[in-house]
């Protein structure tokens, strides 16, 4: 058995344990701790507080940054459920860690491919890009684009469709997986290349894993609901949608109420107006697939 030998050191503020997908308690947070990372373990400490967390099978490592804060979320899975350490400290050190961090994430999938990522931002194709040959690795919680340069996490959350399309690829037309995600508010888009027969594979293994973050079926909205969601995602605000749709005060809060409670939006100015999260932005562009494909 290897012997477990301490690699770093350093002073963090941290959160022991806590839910990946909440909100960040601030009055949580333990100040002036210390991180000690060994070839196995993480430990948190603060005085006669020692806290351990096995290095080995990681679901994600996320940095985030909130209220001034840069923090890295290192996520497993325990007992049926996700369980997550926040480390807060400098934004360089946070970024030293992630790169360690990364290599013990779980490979509950991973696979060859050649990828750009970003290939479009906002509806625009980027066109700087070229394509990078590395891995795709998928976990419960994120998809990575890895290469010898980049190491690029989307969060399954955030993922708002997986598609095949066809491309010209050194002058062949070519089927790529093409997925659509939400990065900081803006839509983006990557590309995957790989043999047919992997991205059969890759295509269901994806929408399998982003399936739970789909609304479900009891959940589903009215028509009128759908309109409201489709006109926020438009960028219309609540003044216009209701002169629009023509519905009232108490109607357009019942709404905006019902999109709060499913995650599919947030509030983000003080008169209630609306900004859909990844989950809304995926629940209106199914709603938007379904017309089209209707149409036809």
């Amino acid at each position: 058995m290897e012997q477990e030998t301490v690699v770093a050191k350093t002073n963090v503020d941290f959160i022991s344990s806590a839910d990946p997908d909440g909100d960040i308690d601030e009055k949580r947070w333990v100040k002036n701790g210390l991180i000690i990372i060994t070839n196995q373990n993480l430990y948190l400490n603060n005085g006669g507080q020692r806290i351990g967390m096995p290095l080995k099978g990681l679901e994600d490592v996320e940095v985030r940054e909130q209220n001034g804060k840069t923090i890295l979320v290192i996520t497993r899975y325990v007992n049926g459920k996700f369980n997550a350490c926040m480390i807060s400290a400098a934004s360089q050190t946070i970024e030293s860690l992630r790169k360690y961090f990364l290599q013990y994430i779980s490979d509950a999938f991973k696979t060859s491919i050649y990828f750009i990522s970003p290939a479009s931002r906002g509806g625009v194709l980027l066109t700087t890009t070229s394509w990078d040959a590395g891995l795709l690795l998928a976990t419960q919680k994120a998809i990575w684009f890895m290469s010898k340069t980049k190491r690029i996490r989307v969060g399954l959350e955030n993922i708002t469709r997986i598609s095949r399309e066809t491309r010209k690829i050194s002058g062949k037309d070519r089927y790529v997986l093409v997925v659509n995600h939400v990065d900081l508010s803006e839509a983006v888009s990557s590309i995957v290349l790989c043999p047919d027969n992997t991205m059969d594979m890759l295509e269901k293994y994806l929408s399998d894993l982003t399936e739970r973050y789909k609304i479900k079926d009891d959940q589903k909205f009215s028509e009128i609901e759908e309109q409201v969601a489709t006109l926020v995602y438009s960028g219309v605000d609540s003044s216009a949608i209701q002169s629009m749709l023509n519905v009232d005060d108490v109607k357009i809060e019942e709404i905006y109420d019902k999109m709060l409670a499913l995650g599919l939006a947030k509030v983000v100015r003080m008169r209630r107006e609306m900004e859909l999260t990844p989950k809304g932005v995926k629940y209106v562009t199914d709603i938007m697939n379904k017309v089209t494909i209707e149409k036809k």
